[in-house]
């Protein structure tokens, strides 16, 4: 990471206890838009990989400086075959409320 873009996300875990606490919220969007991708590549079937892929591309996009409308509106239209992807992958108890928020955020 740049400097200054997050804090020292090394001191937050805890290799032990397989544990990752402290970190402040933007090095929690650190996580999801950065690191994620790149540590479940390998460890998770491809089925599950590539949804959790494009849900931190949406983050990431969303979360960029310059947002065109355009953008927005493929955004809007790839979130809802992403969440569909994710339903298909992770158990119904899994989804509440909150998992449904990105489509109404672009």
């Amino acid at each position: 990471m740049p400097d200054g873009c997050s804090s020292n996300i090394r001191r937050c875990v805890d290799v032990n206890g397989c544990k990752v606490s402290g970190p402040k919220t933007h090095d929690y969007h650190i996580i999801q838009q950065k690191l994620l991708p790149l540590v479940i590549r390998k460890i998770l079937p491809e089925a599950v990989v590539m949804p959790l892929i494009q849900h931190s591309r949406f983050f990431s996009a969303l979360c960029s400086k310059e947002l065109v409308e355009e953008d927005v509106d493929k955004l809007s239209n790839s979130i809802a075959d992403t969440l569909c992807q994710l339903e298909m992958v992770f158990p119904p108890a899994f989804f509440d409320i909150m998992v449904h928020l990105p489509v109404h955020l672009a």
